[in-house]
């Protein structure tokens, strides 16, 4: 399979998301995020309850006692990416079915190093 990504600046902190992005409130599907620094996708994730929006964005914010001043949760996750280092894409997709299979497809493909640390696996 060929997937082309069309990446999307998230903005720094401070500022609106895109209106591109906001347009994923209540829609499923998976996004991908990527580190314009590193130069390489660190983190595929999935909402299936509609909350597409929700569960992407907070990637790029900080976290209830959390000392960094962007990131994720850190108990989870040992990667950090900056806002405004950060580039994403999605897919709406709206059955769950679907949502799992494209999310481990992409993840077994490209195998960022975040969902790597969440599972402590390079198996999916």
């Amino acid at each position: 399979m060929n997937i082309d990504f069309q990446w999307h600046d998230v903005g720094n902190i401070g500022e609106f998301y895109s209106e591109k992005i906001r347009a994923l409130r209540n829609v499923s599907g998976v996004y991908v995020i990527y580190d314009r620094v590193e130069q390489e996708i660190t983190y595929i994730g999935e909402s299936h309850t509609g909350r597409l929006y929700k569960t992407m964005t907070r990637h790029f914010q900080r976290w209830k006692n959390d000392q960094t001043p962007y990131g994720y949760d850190r108990k989870k996750c040992n990667y950090v990416i900056a806002r405004h280092d950060a580039m994403v894409d999605w897919i709406v997709i709206e059955s769950i079915l679907a949502i799992r299979w494209f999310e481990t497809y992409l993840i077994e493909r490209f195998q960022p190093e975040g969902n790597l640390q969440v599972t402590g696996t390079n198996s999916y």
